[in-house]
């Protein structure tokens, strides 16, 4: 198999911009993302005087439009995935909201007639921000 191209759509909330996942490497760059990510969150989540907020295993859905090549063959895949983070909301004057990507689950594969845009908005709207758990200075258990 041979991956001839990809894109990566994210929800609009995070980036209106669909992302190339560019050869050789075909990485997908989550850098942008992330800092928009942060800000949806930051905006969502206000920080709190003496407190920390944070969140593990959070899930941002992404649709990967991809085209690749089996013994000369092409074929097109479009998948929902949830791409998997942690976030840290906390007083910190320089860096309020921490976001960090840990992984990706595949959850589905698209049907021809099925909008990606349509379906990752979807998915935004069921996933969408955690309720995260908040902690005061020192304290050894999340309060609520």
């Amino acid at each position: 198999m041979a991956l001839q191209s990809a894109t990566v759509i994210y929800p609009k909330a995070v980036s209106n911009q669909e992302w190339g996942i560019l050869p050789p490497d075909f990485r997908v760059f989550v850098v942008s993302p992330a800092f928009d990510l942060a800000a949806v969150i930051g905006k969502s989540l206000p920080t709190k005087q003496a407190y920390t907020q944070l969140s593990l295993g959070a899930h941002l859905p992404v649709v990967i439009a991809s085209h690749y090549a089996v013994k000369g063959e092409g074929f097109v895949d479009h998948s929902l995935y949830a791409l998997t983070y942690d976030f840290v909301v906390s007083e910190t004057p320089h860096n309020p909201v921490s976001v960090k990507f840990t992984g990706m689950e595949f959850v589905r594969r698209l049907e021809p007639s099925e909008n990606e845009r349509q379906v990752v908005e979807e998915a935004w709207s069921k996933f969408g921000l955690p309720s995260p758990a908040t902690t005061t200075p020192g304290a050894q258990k999340p309060v609520a």
